[in-house]
């Protein structure tokens, strides 16, 4: 092979850069090498080049939000699925609580899905296991499908009936995706077992901090290193409602403003008394420091009770109000805690804005690493389950 030029070969190398900082609207002078367009570069990250073709049967449980969601992002990405991972994902199930569960072993369109007039389920989910005869009980044992991917809305208080259908499908040797953080929190230890005895794959990246790549990271960059504690501010809805309230708006409206976004939990209680957070801070304590740690073990206190009044002053004061969680180990003790704390300027939590949610790994021997992610939304959490699902596809060829 001839060598190039070296005048032509870093010319070759400028021209990229130049053509993408000229790229149009939507490059700003912070990221000015980021292309607007399309990307031709990989968008699931370097996968090994021999990987054979590999088609996954999906049955979708929760055609909510981030079901939805999920959808839209397949119907966006599947052709660069088949291109750069060789992988389809053929969803053969889907089951809703306001459509019941179909089936169909030749696979459902995404766009035919995406266009249907899902309803929204308003009644309260059921904190109990489902009964026998249950729909999609039944449809988890039967469907033709590889993978569950589970996206039922949340029971904060037992993590049901998720967390039966989790176990089911894994007992079934069904591989298990899910963005529902209640059944990791509740039921890690039975989950682990269950997907143990079958050989059945767990995978749960979207359950704590939506679409940011904190499992991924555990057991892949960070290997060989011991997580001891963490620290962060998890939720999204009290954060961006504490930053409204300093600003002068009522609390009733922003947190009106999170449900028409669909950021806040459906019941927004769930978000004010920190039951969101607690149940992520169980998640992250069961998969980064070994668990088990339930959520009811976590020590919790929300926002509910401070004043307006007393949030804009602590503001005032530059130690702004914050709801923080955090996690760690007393001696042989796992404990997790959850409650509103006034950071000083020095902390680097107190500077983030909006929606944006933050969390520090204190590790060793790396120190503490700081993961932000900025502003997440609906597609963050289903960019998670899409990830989970490309993971899988490698691990089962690996």
């Amino acid at each position: 092979m001839k060598r190039m030029p070296r005048a032509r070969a870093a010319s070759a190398r400028r021209a990229p850069l130049r053509r993408r900082a000229a790229s149009g609207p939507g490059t700003g002078p912070r990221f000015p090498w980021v292309p607007s367009g399309r990307s031709s570069g990989p968008a699931f990250g370097r996968a090994p080049r021999r990987l054979r073709p590999l088609t996954l049967r999906v049955a979708l449980c929760g055609m909510g939000a981030v079901g939805r969601a999920f959808l839209r992002l397949l119907l966006r990405t599947q052709a660069r699925l088949a291109r750069e991972e060789r992988l389809a994902l053929r969803v053969t199930g889907v089951a809703s609580r306001t459509r019941g569960v179909h089936a169909r072993a030749s696979g459902f369109a995404p766009a035919d899905l995406v266009r249907l007039p899902w309803k929204r389920a308003h009644m309260a989910c059921p904190e109990a296991a489902p009964p026998p005869g249950d729909p999609r009980l039944e449809w988890i044992l039967r469907v033709p499908a590889d993978v569950l991917v589970e996206a039922t809305p949340l029971s904060p208080r037992t993590g049901q009936p998720a967390l039966t259908y989790l176990e089911t499908a894994l007992a079934r040797g069904l591989h298990v995706v899910t963005a529902n953080k209640g059944p990791i929190a509740w039921g890690w230890t039975r989950l682990q077992r269950a997907a143990e005895r079958t050989g059945a794959r767990l995978y749960y990246e979207g359950t704590a901090l939506d679409g940011l790549p904190v499992f991924s990271l555990r057991g892949e960059a960070l290997a060989a290193c011991r997580v001891l504690a963490f620290r962060g501010i998890l939720n999204s809805t009290t954060q961006y409602l504490l930053q409204e309230v300093e600003r002068g708006r009522r609390a009733s409206a922003a947190l009106a403003e999170m449900q028409e976004r669909g950021i806040a939990e459906a019941d927004p209680r769930l978000d004010l008394e920190g039951w969101d957070s607690a149940l992520k801070v169980a998640v992250l304590a069961n998969a980064l420091l070994g668990g088990p740690l339930r959520p009811d073990r976590v020590r919790r206190r929300g926002i509910e009770r401070l004043t307006e009044a007393s949030i804009r002053r602590a503001a005032q004061e530059g130690r702004p109000w914050r709801l923080v969680a955090e996690g760690g180990r007393d001696g042989g003790r796992l404990w997790g805690r959850v409650a509103p704390q006034r950071l000083g300027p020095e902390d680097p939590l107190a500077h983030l804005h909006g929606t944006t949610n933050a969390l520090t790994l204190v590790t060793d021997p790396l120190g503490e690493i700081t993961l932000i992610e900025v502003e997440p939304d609906l597609q963050q959490t289903a960019a998670a389950v899409l990830m989970d699902l490309v993971r899988l596809g490698r691990a089962l060829r690996a």
